[in-house]
């Protein structure tokens, strides 16, 4: 429990900095935290665009799950309309690509000048996806901000990646002796060529590592 005399004592003595209040409309002026209260009504600790993982089976207030759906304002046809969405419209819009943030008509001059048309926005979908750094790096694959098209959960070997190996087979030689009038003894030999029986099914194997299975929500 903290005995700082005020609101801006407290904020410093968590390190919490000045943005770091409720909003007067969730929680009254001058509040720091509801005992009650969660972190998605702080001012300053989560920003447009964050994301967090969640046991949680629906979004809270300013938040939605990061699941696939479009947005754009009230007059659009997103699957999330709310005029409240235009900040992250117009942050996913200015940092992630057409291909991993579609645009529906396609992008047009500016994020404001889409979402003035009502333009909608799909969000990238993390169900069933790993997490992963974008970026680029020292021996390291170039990943793409907002790419959920990375791995599969299943996987057949190709023959490229089997390791090299031989297999054992049977050389069959046969020989024969006679002694006929005409013409002198004579010997056969006879080298036959097969191939090994083959075995396994053919089938993918699993492809995953163990995994806790959450939720995940983007900030509004």
């Amino acid at each position: 429990m903290l005995d700082d005399p005020d609101a801006a004592t407290a904020r410093a003595t968590l390190g919490l900095g000045a943005a770091a209040v409720l909003d007067v409309a969730v929680g009254g002026s001058g509040g720091l935290l509801r005992a009650d209260g969660d972190a998605s009504s702080l001012v300053g600790v989560w920003t447009t665009g964050d994301i967090k993982a969640t046991l949680r089976a629906a979004a809270p207030g300013g938040w939605l799950m990061l699941n696939g759906d479009s947005i754009g304002s009230a007059a659009s046809a997103a699957d999330q309309a709310d005029d409240a969405l235009e900040p992250l419209f117009l942050a996913l819009w200015d940092d992630l690509a057409d291909t991993e943030a579609p645009v529906s008509g396609g992008r047009g001059a500016s994020a404001a000048a889409d979402w003035a048309a009502n333009k909608t926005l799909t969000l990238p979908d993390a169900r069933g996806r790993a997490l992963i750094g974008a970026g680029t790096g020292a021996g390291l694959t170039a990943r793409t901000l907002g790419d959920g098209t990375i791995g599969e959960e299943e996987h057949t070997l190709t023959v490229a990646e089997m390791p090299a190996h031989t297999h054992g087979i049977r050389s069959v030689q046969a020989q024969r002796a006679g002694n006929p009038q005409s013409p002198p003894p004579y010997q056969v030999n006879n080298d036959t060529a097969g191939t090994s029986g083959s075995t396994g099914s053919d089938e993918a194997h699993n492809n995953m590592q163990p995994s806790l299975v959450a939720n995940w929500m983007i900030k509004m």
